[in-house]
């Protein structure tokens, strides 16, 4: 039960994240945004995370696990709430680094929470379900977004995602206000220095290539199917809501192997072989929907494999499960810098060629470098 809450709130906070996409078009016209404008709405919460997830990691641990939590939650209905009555770019992005405080605070805290509450058999499975949250808003977001401005426009779904945060807020509060609190973790220099090792280092910098290769095939599927395949948006919208939901069944599958003694190593091979292959197949399987699809999604699934093998190894990446949530703000962080370099690298290397085709490339490059990272990582582990 209260595991089961604790991974609620990481969707119900991820789907602040999850609007933006299919709202997009109906923001831009109704607030008369321009494309920087529109690309900054869309990137704060990656921004955020690239810039102060750390920080915010750190804030985590001397507020505590459950306080943490309901400011996160707090913040998400708050920001919600002020987006919807936005009538400007400057009010809009306000509430955006509102509602991302929110969801970076939850989205580094529930992991400790979620380690410290739930069994040690079943520890591993409920951090591989615990790396599905982003995916499985996302893909919750992209089918119910379109229908919900139908019915009302883009500020009913900002009041939607509030009332839905507001509920979970209290669901959260009363749940867990039996649990005994833990005490603020005193950071020392010496346990901040910890997290700069090579192996935490090495893992953060295969979450850089993993989400940096997440984003820029995702990022660009509406767009790339519309041009090649001349699909409609809300289409192409549905599309990736399928192919998404791929990343959703590799990070189960990854908690699942872990438990049964699959190696985090071998994970990430698996992911950025496999998935790197049909990344870079999709770019290239222009002639075939149904191809390009099924290499899309299998992409996604292997590509489910980091986040779920990272979470469910993480009481063995830190010398103190205390310090989880600055390890996880790590992570974060670097989540963060490769959701804003992937589709910038990727976007880079089309305009230069001037044709689809070639951010195969890109995609294949990034997952050499995980790749490469992987194997430096295998060496220090079997070192330490």
């Amino acid at each position: 039960m209260l595991v089961a809450v604790a991974i609620a709130s990481g969707l119900i906070a991820a789907a602040h994240m999850g609007k933006i996409p299919a709202s997009l078009p109906n923001i831009t016209q109704d607030l008369h945004l321009n494309l920087p404008q529109s690309g900054l709405v869309v990137s704060i919460f990656s921004l955020l995370a690239a810039f102060a997830g750390l920080v915010i990691g750190i804030i985590s641990s001397r507020l505590g696990r459950i306080r943490a939590g309901i400011l996160g939650l707090t913040f998400a209905v708050l920001g919600s709430l002020l987006g919807a009555w936005s009538e400007s770019f400057s009010l809009l992005l306000f509430s955006r680094i509102i509602e991302g405080l929110g969801f970076v605070l939850v989205a580094i805290t529930m992991p400790g929470l979620i380690t410290a509450i739930c069994p040690p058999r079943h520890r591993a499975m409920a951090m591989g379900i615990w790396g599905a949250f982003i995916p499985a808003a996302m893909c919750f977001m992209l089918l119910t977004t379109p229908v919900l401005i139908e019915m009302k426009s883009w500020r009913g779904v900002w009041l939607v995602t509030c009332a839905a945060s507001l509920i979970w807020l209290i669901v959260f509060t009363v749940t867990f206000r039996s649990t005994e609190e833990e005490t603020e973790v005193q950071l020392s220099s010496e346990s901040v220095y910890s997290l700069f090792q090579p192996i935490p280092l090495l893992v953060v910098g295969v979450f850089i290539c993993y989400s940096a290769l997440f984003a820029a095939v995702t990022s660009f599927l509406p767009t790339f199917w519309n041009e090649s395949l001349h699909l409609d948006i809300r289409s192409a919208a549905y599309l990736s809501a399928i192919v998404v939901s791929g990343n959703i069944v590799g990070n189960v599958l990854a908690g699942w192997l872990t438990s049964r003694g699959v190696r985090m190593h071998t994970l990430f091979v698996f992911a950025f072989l496999l998935g790197g292959i049909a990344a870079t197949l999709v770019f290239r399987l222009q002639d075939s929907i149904g191809a390009m699809l099924l290499a899309a999604f299998s992409f996604t699934l292997f590509s489910g494999f980091i986040p779920g093998g990272v979470f469910a190894n993480l009481p063995g990446l830190i010398p103190r499960q205390k310090l989880i949530p600055l390890l996880v703000g790590l992570i974060f962080q670097g989540a963060g810098i490769g959701q804003v370099i992937g589709p910038l690298f990727l976007a880079t290397i089309v305009d230069l060629q001037d044709q689809w085709r070639d951010a195969g490339y890109a995609v294949g490059l990034l997952a050499i470098i995980g790749l490469l990272l992987t194997s430096v990582l295998v060496v220090k582990r079997e070192h330490h």
